[in-house]
């Protein structure tokens, strides 16, 4: 019996999460009242890979800003697909380099060494924060990137 409660719960976990994002998507959720319980669902849809880069609603971006800002993202389990978010935020002027957290920070630097920024489509504000990186000593000469290079 507990076996089958078990798993009617889970079936309702995924059908509310499922439900959670069709929410957020459609914009019902608003950023500025998610309790934090829906942070929480935002954050199992995305690193799952659930939401995709080129289909999230301005709603949706800025629930990521405030998870990312506000620590819940650690750079070391970012999926994928959270990290092509990001790259969106920051290429459009989202986020801006005077109130960014140390994470966010972390995610721009394994997104440049990583390669996946083009120095030639670099917004002024991404130019910033990798001049925030770099005079706060956390780029170390010895493992940057050609990528890197070339942006600096």
């Amino acid at each position: 019996m507990s076996r089958c409660s078990d798993m009617l719960v889970a079936m309702s976990s995924r059908s509310a999460t499922a439900a959670t994002g069709r929410l957020v998507i459609s914009g019902r959720y608003r950023p500025d009242n998610h309790s934090s319980n829906v942070v929480n669902v935002l954050y199992r849809l995305v690193i799952s890979g659930r939401y995709r880069p080129d289909n999230h609603s301005s709603n949706v971006v800025n629930v990521l800003y405030r998870l990312v800002i506000s620590g819940r993202y650690r750079p070391d389990n970012h999926s994928s697909n959270v990290v092509n978010v990001l790259y969106r935020l920051v290429i459009s002027g989202r986020y801006r380099p005077d109130n960014y957290s140390s994470n966010v920070v972390n995610v721009l630097y394994r997104l440049v060494i990583s390669g996946r920024y083009r120095p030639d489509n670099h917004s002024r504000n991404v130019v910033n924060v990798l001049y925030r990186l770099v005079i706060s000593g956390r780029y170390r000469p010895d493992n940057h990137s050609s990528n890197v290079v070339n942006v600096l």
